[in-house]
């Protein structure tokens, strides 16, 4: 697809959404279709404990590469150690760090500044794209799982507060560079996961708009998960099979419809929602497989894409 071609182009995915939809699941098929393209993937979490790991077979990932296979690596980075190694590899100020940055009360109030934390996650992707001390070699990719849509505006948000905060010296530089990063479509761009459903839908639509006149981010794509396959979804009584698989009209049978035509108009009408805001061709369809077991197999990953559509009305 013409719309994935153009993610694999950038060096850093950012992956954001509401709690719940899907956006974990959705940024290990992504990895895993770039690496299948030829790309060598970072897959990279920032989470208490990894939930992408598993569905590699790995129980859980730290702030360690960890290699996934032969073209994903994972790591799920902590803020303390993206400082660490901010410090120590990339200023390489070793003594510096252990004198004054390692001591408990410096450390406190480190934690105490608004937004450092992030910065140095923001940091650490960048830096993560011309590779990793594990890994050895140039990463091609950078696939970031971010938090969820609210806390992900504030990590977007950060840069141009403490550059406008009237602080100078290296670390605003290094912002700078970040900020520079992040909004340079040709680099870097996010993409929204959702689902089509009423309350989730009308959050994204406000979130895009929140973005939008705000955050000069390129959005790349908006993934409609758990969606309708692209027969069910263009037919206006959904396929023949699904009507004759109830045809006796039980009441089971009849409430299963009921669902399936709602969640049709539900779907239909945020297409609508995304066309008027121009991302018709930028939306991709995922359709609801059900519960799937982990750790995902690699012919579930392929199944993903080959089922996956664009828009599709």
């Amino acid at each position: 697809m013409e719309i994935v071609d153009k993610m694999l182009s950038r060096k850093l995915l950012l992956i954001s959404g509401k709690g719940g939809v899907g956006k974990s699941f959705f940024a290990s098929c992504l990895a895993s279709y770039a690496a299948k393209h030829g790309k060598r993937v970072l897959l990279v979490e920032h989470t208490l404990r990894s939930q992408i790991s598993p569905l590699f077979g790995i129980d859980n990932v730290e702030h360690t590469e960890t290699v996934y296979n032969d073209a994903i690596f994972g790591i799920n980075l902590d803020a303390k150690e993206c400082f660490r190694e901010y410090v120590v590899d990339y200023l390489g100020m070793n003594h510096l760090y252990n004198k004054i940055f390692g001591r408990k009360v410096m450390r406190s109030f480190l934690e105490a500044i608004p937004g450092l934390n992030e910065l140095m996650v923001l940091g650490r992707l960048i830096r993560g794209v011309s590779g990793g001390k594990k890994v050895g070699q140039e990463i091609d990719l950078v696939v970031f799982d971010a938090p969820a849509s609210g806390h992900f505006y504030k990590l977007l948000t950060t840069p141009d507060a403490v550059i406008n905060s009237g602080l100078v010296g290296p670390l605003v530089r290094e912002i700078e560079k970040i900020r520079s990063f992040l909004f340079d479509k040709e680099l870097c761009s996010y993409l929204l996961v959702s689902v089509p459903e009423e309350l989730v839908r009308s959050e994204t639509l406000e979130f895009i708009n929140k973005i939008s006149t705000s955050v000069p981010i390129f959005l790349e794509a908006v993934i409609v998960n758990r969606a309708l396959r692209q027969q069910d979804h263009q037919s206006e009584c959904f396929s023949r099979e699904l009507r004759n698989i109830y045809q006796e009209k039980s009441e089971l049978g009849s409430y299963i419809i009921k669902i399936m035509e709602k969640r049709r108009l539900e779907q239909l009408r945020f297409m609508e929602d995304l066309e008027v805001v121009g991302l018709e061709q930028r939306t991709m369809c995922i359709p609801d497989f059900g519960i799937v077991m982990e750790p995902l197999s690699k012919q579930f990953h392929s199944q993903i894409w080959d089922e996956a559509y664009i828009d599709g009305r």
